[in-house]
């Protein structure tokens, strides 16, 4: 829940150092690079494959909604290229 509040909901308001740095100054819980790498990548799959369930209910025209279109086509897309870059470089600290 750490990592999916700073890398999925938060990364536009701060890095993930300055996340880290919050989350132990305030909830004491400190995230190893290893682990938030981990979960980062998590998280992008499991909100890619929701994304898809967005495309779907568009597809079907069960929902027409905007924010449909831009989850299940744009976000989806969004999702994906983050996870290959992330899963194409080590955890940050690791070599």
């Amino acid at each position: 829940d750490w990592v999916f509040c700073a890398a999925m909901r938060g990364s536009r308001t701060m890095s993930r150092d300055s996340w880290g740095a919050v989350f132990e100054r305030v909830a004491h819980v400190s995230i190893a690079p290893a682990d938030w790498h981990y979960w980062e990548a998590f998280n992008l799959f499991k909100g890619a494959c929701a994304n898809l369930t967005c495309g779907a209910v568009l597809a079907r025209g069960e929902n027409r909604a905007p924010n449909m279109v831009a989850i299940g086509t744009a976000l989806h897309q969004t999702f994906l290229r983050r996870l290959v870059d992330l899963t194409d470089r080590p955890p940050k600290g690791t070599s």
